[in-house]
């Protein structure tokens, strides 16, 4: 029987246009918080700025995916996100508008 791994989840929150795409790009390139790590980025929103992939420290094990709306948020997503790519930790673009108890 397969045991179940805890996945760290950074949750940006903020106002449309307030900087998390920007904080997020500047994380993802920062050598102190990246060794590697299979990571997936989950935008929520989407804003003026877009992520300059290439320029993240590992762009091959960083994982892009774009919702449109709430509903699409699902447990069953991140089980499959999960198991395509075996992630392990997730960055969360949330979207300002949405409630963060759903």
């Amino acid at each position: 029987m397969a045991t179940s791994q805890e996945v760290p989840v950074y949750l940006f929150t903020g106002f449309l246009e307030s900087g998390k795409t920007q904080y997020i790009q500047e994380t993802l390139e920062d050598t102190d918080f990246n060794e590697g790590e299979r990571t997936l980025l989950l935008i929520c929103e989407e804003g003026i700025n877009e992520y300059e992939s290439s320029r993240f420290c590992f762009p091959q094990t960083t994982f892009i995916h774009s919702l449109n709306s709430e509903d699409e948020l699902t447990l069953e997503l991140l089980q499959q996100l999960q198991q395509q790519h075996d992630i392990q930790r997730v960055l969360v673009e949330y979207n300002g508008m949405w409630m963060l108890n759903t």
